[in-house]
Formats: structure tokens, sequence, C-alpha cells
């Protein structure tokens, strides 16, 4: 299952082949090499990428409604679930986010 990781709009152009892409939206200390696009990245995946993709990188409460409403149709987290005080509550706020932009 081959996937393709973008944090460039040429990058989104080039993910011929993938079955799924992350998008990395924002900075982050999981990957301190990663470039951050953005949410006009995730503007510009939802409105190109015909391959199912998520968004990467920097998600928290604080901006998962940004990264839903820009058309991320899922997000992955580290961080954000990791170091909350409770997991399982930051998963459930975060999906439920989530859920209510679809």
């Amino acid at each position: 299952m081959p996937t393709a990781s973008t944090s460039t709009p040429d990058e989104l152009a080039d993910v011929d082949g993938a079955d799924y892409v992350g998008v990395t939206a924002f900075a982050t200390p999981t990957k301190e090499d990663a470039v951050a696009g953005g949410l006009e990245l995730l503007h510009a995946g939802a409105e190109t990428l015909m391959v199912p993709w998520f968004a990467i990188g920097g998600i928290e409460l604080s901006n998962v409604d940004e990264v839903a409403a820009a058309g991320a149709p899922g997000v992955a987290v580290v961080r954000a679930i990791r170091d909350a005080e409770d997991p399982q509550s930051a998963a459930r706020m975060l999906r439920a986010v989530l859920d209510r932009q679809q």
C-alpha cells in the first residue's frame, strides 16, 4: 500500500500511484525536518487529491477545527493525544470536531 507525504503544492501534484496521502499542516517536534504547508496546502489538497488523504503535523484541539474547515477529511495526531492529561477525552474531542465538520 504505497503512501505519499506532501508539504508543498508541487508534491501534491506528484502523488501518482499512492493509495493515500499525508498532507503536512503545521510544524511539529515529532518530525523536525518536515516542512509545514499550512491551511493553504490543506485547501489545495481538498481541491486536487483524488485518493484518500489526511492532515498531519502539529494538529491539536486548538487548531483541528481550522484543519477540518480547510477540507481535511481526517487527521493523524501524536502529541495531541499522547501528551493530554486524559488521552481518551482528548481523542473524543478531536473526533467530535471532525464529525461536526462533515
